[in-house]
């Protein structure tokens, strides 16, 4: 099977031929240690010859329509607030929101989805991995970006003092979602990821009764109008996601990730009560099997995955989170080829 076929049965519950592997992003510091004349225009040949079937890519947020503050901050076009003096080479560090009052929000213009950059750059990638691997455009997040750019406090404030407030802001980031994901799948996307976090390590955010209430009905939307136009939706969510794994199938997502294994996401817990619904996405550790661990460390964590969730289809290996720079390149290869290595089917 080519990557496309083998991610897309996977995402259907299906067995393919072998466990495919899936990254929502690979760090160029880890990249570059692996491939030290690498450029930038053959990343996605590089990824696809070490075994990596699939990449998330992130057109729904452009950074040249951010504008620069004092003190090398800077507002992006949601109306989040970061700086560059704490910057890794996947993100720049996280401030604040600037739109922390109804009235800052109705003033600050809404990003516009159909900017032609988002489609040229998908187009340029698909191009650039000469559909070596398969590409996965991330068209927007519901609920993370809403609370980044409001404010955490404040957001969660609102929630009890301003109801339709919060739902107005949820329901604006959701339709942001459907038009950049309809632009990109006229532009050729077969698939689309919103990048949402719902969860600390220890649990949601807020209450499974308030996401059900405020986050459900607008990612129940989102899911509805991908599968009218013949597209799986895939999700991310750091953090305890357990308690809200059921609104999440409930709302139509086909396959959630990363199942982060330091937040309590037990892979096999969650195949046995989950695992025919919904495909199921990562789980391999990055804060230290794939951070510190040694090679024997890496392959049986994997091969624990593949045992844990492979059978019957529905699973698609991958880090607990991202490849980002604390991840050591040898293990990130060890992984890739663990995952080839005893991800076959035996039917196959």
């Amino acid at each position: 099977m080519n990557p496309r076929d083998r991610v897309l049965s996977a995402i259907f519950l299906e067995e393919p031929d072998r466990v495919p592997l899936l990254e929502v992003g690979v760090s160029n510091i880890v990249l570059k240690q692996i491939f030290p004349s690498l450029s930038d225009q053959k990343i996605f040949i590089a990824l696809s010859r070490l075994g990596l079937d699939s990449l998330v890519i992130w057109p729904f947020l452009n950074p040249q329509n951010s504008k620069q503050l004092n003190g090398g901050q800077y507002i992006d076009e949601f109306g989040r607030i970061f700086t560059k003096k704490v910057s890794f080479s996947m993100s720049d560090f996280y401030l604040k929101g600037a739109l922390n009052t109804p009235e800052k929000y109705e003033v600050f213009p809404r990003p516009d989805p159909f900017d032609p950059w988002r489609v040229k750059y998908f187009r340029e990638c698909v191009k650039a991995s000469e559909e070596k691997i398969f590409l996965i455009p991330c068209c927007g997040s519901i609920f993370e970006v809403a609370i980044e750019a409001v404010g955490f406090v404040d957001f969660f404030k609102y929630m009890r003092t301003n109801p339709d407030f919060i739902k107005k802001v949820i329901r604006d980031h959701a339709n942001y979602t459907i038009s950049c994901g309809s632009v990109l799948l006229d532009a050729g996307a077969e698939a689309v990821f919103v990048a949402d976090d719902f969860a600390y390590k220890t649990g949601p955010f807020i209450s499974p009764q308030s996401w059900m209430k405020f986050v459900y009905p607008e990612l129940r939307r989102v899911a509805d109008f991908f599968h009218s136009r013949g597209v799986p939706v895939l999700l991310h969510s750091d953090g305890n996601i357990n308690l809200l794994m059921d609104g999440i199938i409930k709302a139509g997502i086909d396959a959630v990730q990363p199942l982060e294994p330091t937040a309590g996401m037990n892979l096999g817990e969650v195949k046995m009560k989950h695992g025919d619904k919904i495909c199921l996405i990562g789980n391999i550790d990055v804060a230290y099997t794939l951070s510190s661990g040694t090679t024997e460390s890496v392959v049986e964590e994997v091969k624990n995955a593949i045992n844990s969730a492979a059978c019957g289809g529905g699973y698609i290996l991958g880090s607990g989170h991202t490849i980002n720079d604390a991840v050591l390149p040898q293990n990130f290869v060890t992984m890739i080829k663990a995952a080839r290595k005893y991800g076959r089917y035996s039917a196959r």
